[in-house]
């Protein structure tokens, strides 16, 4: 299985996490990945900050993997702005690479979605989706 991880573990690099752990349960394997970050930039004023306001977990689904279901639970780092001037009191850490603002999936799971919307229209493509392991 950490072979396997291996991929994940690159990828979650690129956005600034750390694979800790990851759970098998049933259906589902949870790969829990912690924040390397120590700075961040406000993206109001573009400041950078390094003063941690809290941090929070964000649940993303990825596509499948051998037929079992995969959830990143990563941890998000908040920042407080360091620019008095600044209109953003607090900010979180950047993760677009993985997945925009208030998905709940990444983006190679939307990607994957899309594509299968696009060739295949509504219906089909929602039975193949679930035939896939795509939620």
């Amino acid at each position: 299985m950490s072979q396997v991880l291996g991929g994940i573990d690159r990828i979650l690099a690129r956005v600034g996490k750390r694979v800790v752990s990851s759970d098998v349960r049933g259906e589902t394997v949870t790969v829990e990945a912690c924040s390397t970050v120590r700075a961040a930039p406000c993206p109001a004023c573009h400041r950078w900050s390094n003063r941690r306001h809290g941090s929070y977990v964000r649940r993303l689904e990825e596509r499948p993997m051998l037929d079992q279901r995969v959830v990143l639970a990563i941890e998000v780092r908040r920042f407080k702005c360091a620019n008095a001037g600044c209109p953003r009191r607090t900010f979180a850490e950047n993760i677009h690479a993985l997945a925009g603002r208030h998905q709940r999936r990444t983006q190679s799971q939307a990607r994957a979605l899309h594509a299968l919307g696009h060739a295949l229209g509504g219906e089909a493509a929602a039975r193949l989706a679930n035939v896939l392991g795509l939620r």
